[in-house]
């Protein structure tokens, strides 16, 4: 009997405690779930409309990248016109990006890469990106506008000048005082000068040809500190040396000469940045649609302060598209051979007279196709004689008497 009481006891106390760990269970549960109420009601009522303003001044924009342009080959599958690949040290200017951060980038990059010296000369960094240069400094701005006479800042009613006719008052004023930059600077201010071509959310090359691997890690290790600037693939556009075809191809703009001058326009409507590279003679600008591909575009995410935040790929571009010749290099070879021994053999004959070029065109008669365009020309005084194929579509001869009526005739 009294083993049973004992065991009723136990039960009893067990029974007690099991009500007591939920709601000491559900107290907690309470407390927290209280807390996260209260929380939350913090961030919505009272902090609410300072984070729907950042989520409202986040800005999404969109950046395009070249890609490699398309191949050209002959009939036999051999490439005339191809890229050469590298590395090239890249510069993506940000929104609002003031010349002294850029002058900053500019240093600190300058310790890590060479510049090749050409670039330093006096026609490739004239006096004005000097004093630009040399200006970006803030301590040498204020340095220099304070030397700088009060007539270059006032008008002559004696009121104040805007801040860009200033600006270039004061690039002129530093220019008449000879500043001298040492080679080091030089340097840095051959960097600064690629940097500020770029407009706001363009990407520039700073060095394409060169790059070293050593100075490919420097930069990769120092990238943080180096706002903008960025390691990427950069393709040089190379053309067959044969001299009997390699003219036919035309040629392509370079980075630094970006887009011809004569049609600028036209082709920033088109989508071109000003330092794309672009067909600019024969195949090469003929085909040009075809061979440019499509960039790559990347979605930029900016700050309120304009600052990147993140950046992603949407589009990883399309390579241009390959030309397939019917031109056949080889026959082509054997062809402009046979033209120039032909006016070689007439100049040694004496019956070339005046002649100062032979051409020859070999088409299919049936679809139009042409399997070889050869030409040479002779220089009359010397009596040299050179590879031009485009003679053959662009020398004209004029006819004679008998030859005119003979079209007319003809009808």
């Amino acid at each position: 009997m009294k083993n049973k009481k004992r065991l009723n006891n136990n039960q009893v106390q067990d029974k007690s405690r099991i009500p007591f760990r939920l709601n000491l269970l559900f107290f907690i549960v309470f407390v927290l779930f209280a807390i996260l109420v209260f929380k939350l009601g913090d961030v919505q009522l009272q902090h609410g409309k300072e984070y729907q303003s950042e989520i409202d001044q986040t800005k999404l924009l969109s950046l395009s990248t070249p890609v490699q342009r398309g191949l050209i080959y002959d009939s036999r599958g051999h490439v005339l016109s191809g890229n050469k690949a590298t590395n090239a040290i890249m510069y993506t200017r940000g929104l609002e990006v003031k010349k002294s951060e850029m002058y900053d980038t500019a240093v600190k990059l300058a310790k890590y890469i060479s510049i090749d010296p050409t670039y330093l000369d006096s026609k490739n960094l004239n006096k004005w990106d000097r004093a630009e240069f040399y200006l970006a400094d803030k301590n040498n701005n204020k340095s220099m506008l304070a030397q700088m006479p009060k007539e270059f800042k006032l008008d002559k009613k004696g009121n104040s000048l805007s801040s860009a006719e200033i600006d270039r008052n004061l690039v002129n004023f530093t220019i008449n005082q000879k500043i001298n930059l040492s080679s080091q600077q030089k340097k840095e201010a051959a960097i600064f000068k690629s940097m500020e071509a770029a407009y706001q959310l363009s990407t520039v090359y700073i060095k394409t040809n060169g790059l070293t691997d050593r100075e490919l890690a420097e930069v990769n290790e120092h990238l943080l500190e180096l706002p903008g600037i960025s390691v990427g693939p950069y393709w040089i556009r190379e053309n067959t040396t044969n001299p009997t075809i390699s003219g036919v191809l035309g040629s392509v703009t370079s980075n630094k000469q970006g887009l011809p001058a004569d049609d600028i326009n036209s082709l920033l409507a088109q989508g071109y940045a000003r330092n794309d590279s672009v067909g600019t003679s024969y195949l090469e600008q003929g085909y040009e649609n075809i061979l440019k591909g499509s960039k790559k575009v990347s979605q930029i995410e900016l700050s309120t302060n304009n600052k990147i935040l993140s950046q992603k790929t949407i589009y990883s571009g399309q390579m241009g598209g390959s030309l397939n010749l019917t031109i056949n290099s080889q026959f082509q070879n054997d062809v402009s051979y046979i033209v120039k021994s032909v006016l070689e053999s007439t100049v040694a004959g004496g019956y070339a007279g005046k002649n100062d070029g032979a051409y020859a065109v070999v088409m299919n008669p049936k679809t139009g196709a042409i399997y070889a365009m050869a030409g040479v020309n002779r220089d009359i005084q010397t009596g040299e004689i050179t590879y031009n194929p485009l003679g053959a579509i662009n020398k004209s001869y004029v006819m004679g008497s008998s030859v005119k009526a003979a079209m007319v005739m003809g009808g």
